[in-house]
């Protein structure tokens, strides 16, 4: 008897311990299937706050070297042939002067930054174009700012490439786990047409740079959009000859007077002084101070 009551409790304690084991794991099981915490997920619920972040990691891209902070400017020491002569040793500055001698080599570091650099600001604004019009919790005024900059910035992103390199891949849509990265290239004028596109939402979307308050000021606004939909048409132009994108241009650019941009005013040297940033001459600059976030 005594032997049964101990086979009976053992296997209590064995049937105790196994249910207690399924009620942990299924217990683990429910929290690491929880979404994370910290992290903004693709169903996750946004609000204004949210909404201004994600533009403002758009932003980011154009400060990084493959861009502004170096790339960009050195498009500008090509035209000058200033990196034709003074290097210290044969390989200093050896991408930029490859460059302004017209080898352009799959290898060389400055054309691989400037295909690289704007695809992190693209992806970024797709995001935010594909997640903001189901947001309803956000002041109209602030969601259709946001929507204007993310247009404006995919469309100088993609001006960018495609003065460049021509033929681009054209991504309009955030990319989501098991979509192919490698992606075909989408001639030139296909290219164009998203970019004209973007300008004239950024532009009906954006308020003039003369509604921004100090703190956001330097973000993207409806006479930048204007300025670079001009500057696209007058790309066009130059290949094509067409009358009709340099009227464009023209009407434009009357446009952009009419609002109260001034070169009389200000000196040239002024447009490279940090005290005198965002001035009159001024449509659209890169903010480089951390305070901003963008």
């Amino acid at each position: 008897m005594n032997r049964i009551k101990q086979l009976f409790k053992k296997t209590l304690l064995f049937s105790c311990l196994g249910l207690g084991s399924l009620w942990v794991f299924s217990s683990c099981e429910d929290f690491l299937d929880k979404s994370p915490l910290d992290a903004i997920g693709s169903d996750t619920e946004l609000n204004a706050t949210d909404a201004i972040a994600l533009i403002n990691s758009a932003y980011q891209p154009l400060q990084w070297p493959k861009l502004y902070n170096m790339r960009m400017w050195t498009t500008d020491v090509i035209a000058s042939n200033s990196e034709l002569g003074g290097e210290m040793t044969a390989t200093d500055g050896k991408e930029t002067k490859d460059l302004a001698s017209f080898i352009a080599t799959s290898d060389n570091s400055g054309s691989l930054d400037l295909w690289r650099g704007p695809n992190p600001g693209i992806l970024r604004c797709n995001i935010v174009l594909n997640r903001l019009p189901a947001m309803e919790n956000i002041d109209p005024a602030i969601k259709d700012r946001v929507m204007g900059e993310a247009h404006f910035l995919r469309a100088h992103y993609y001006f960018i490439l495609v003065r460049i390199f021509g033929d681009v891949p054209l991504r309009t849509e955030p990319v989501e786990p098991g979509d192919g990265l490698n992606i075909g290239r989408t001639p030139q004028e296909q290219v164009y047409g998203q970019i004209i596109a973007d300008c004239e939402q950024a532009i009906a979307l954006l308020p003039p740079k003369s509604a921004y308050s100090s703190t956001d000021m330097g973000r993207a606004c409806k006479d930048a959009a204007i300025a670079m939909l001009a500057k696209i048409y007058l790309t066009l132009g130059s290949y094509s000859g067409a009358v009709s994108d340099y009227s464009k241009v023209v009407s434009l650019c009357e446009e952009i007077e009419g609002i109260g941009y001034d070169l009389s005013t200000m000196n040239y040297y002024d447009n490279f002084d940090p005290l005198i940033k965002n001035n009159a001459e001024s449509l659209f600059e890169i903010q480089y101070t951390v305070a901003t976030g963008y």
